[in-house]
């Protein structure tokens, strides 16, 4: 304030920048310039990277408003790099003329989904899903269960298991060995593991598999959930799902973070070693429920990946 009026002021308000980044092309850099007591005026808007400006462009923020300025791609060296975004004010307060940020580039990390060599719906589901989302932050190779023996686990940021009615005693041994150093498995039971008298890796035991049919209303929807948890948080509480299949299993000793309307655990988590193990006991292959055709599949898979692979922890 100068003699009693407000000095114009153009500021750099917000900047919305990912954390990582694994495709520089598509990661996007937005920002609001807003302008206190300002007429309408043209902004130049730099984008700098370890004080090296990659990139400029002009907007124009109208007169005591608001323009955002988008930036559509960010290429950064691997690692770590400051980053930092300007704008050229010309006015009498230019603390406020710049915003940092720091960001992590990295190669995609690589998933695992191991499957029954009967089940195609299932990777192709999950694979849709992943690379829908996760800002291309994964890669997934998907193979038979009976192929996954010589495989090194250590390589994956997780591995999915999915309806694995038949898993070797080796390959069991060593997806428990991959958990134990640190590892992380989704396993999603179909009727085929279901089948079963054991979770695999997990280790509960299945005390009975429960059929709903899918005529006549007499599905099955979620009931209780842990919003808080991040399978959960951004995908509606998995509302409108129906489910026509799941297993109920012994919880004790694990998190359960999902049920069914009838209370059996639909979701669970149990820490084994240094590694996780979420277990789903229904499918992912869009027989066993709906799951797969509902907008929540997406932030389910993603946000799931980014919390197994230990990105988001």
């Amino acid at each position: 304030v100068a003699n009693g009026n407000a000095l114009p002021n153009w500021v750099v308000e917000s900047v919305n920048a990912p954390g990582q980044v694994w495709q520089p092309k598509k990661a996007r850099v937005q920002a609001v310039i807003a302008g206190y007591n300002t007429p309408e005026a043209a902004r130049t808007v730099s984008l700098l990277v370890n004080g090296k400006t990659v990139a400029t462009k002009k907007i124009v923020v109208p007169a005591n408003g608001r323009a955002t300025v988008e930036f559509d791609s960010l290429d950064v060296p691997y690692g770590f790099s400051r980053c930092e975004l300007r704008i050229d004010s010309a006015d009498v307060l230019p603390g406020d003329d710049a915003t940092l940020f720091a960001v992590e580039r990295s190669d995609p990390e690589q998933v695992l989904f191991l499957h029954d060599s009967g089940d195609t719906r299932s990777p192709f589901y999950f694979g849709s899903a992943l690379g829908a989302a996760a800002q291309s932050a994964f890669t997934m190779e998907s193979m038979p269960v009976l192929q996954g023996g010589n495989v090194q686990f250590s390589k994956y940021a997780f591995v999915v298991l999915s309806d694995a009615g038949s898993l070797p005693a080796s390959l069991e041994n060593d997806l428990s060995q991959y958990v134990r150093s640190g590892g992380s498995v989704l396993i999603a039971e179909g009727t085929s593991l279901g089948r079963r008298s054991r979770v695999p890796i997990f280790g509960a035991n299945i005390l009975q598999a429960r059929y709903y049919s899918n005529d006549g209303g007499s599905y099955l929807m979620v009931g209780d959930t842990d919003p808080s948890y991040p399978s959960i948080a951004k995908a509606d509480r998995w509302s409108g799902v129906k489910f026509y299949y799941a297993t109920q299993v012994d919880d004790s000793g694990s998190r359960v973070v999902a049920r069914l309307a009838d209370h059996i655990p639909l979701l669970l988590e149990k820490r084994i070693g240094e590694g996780r193990v979420l277990l789903l006991t229904s499918g992912l292959d869009n027989v066993t429920n709906d799951f797969p055709l509902h907008p929540q599949f997406v932030p389910f898979v993603e946000q799931t990946a980014f919390y197994l692979s230990g990105t988001q922890r």
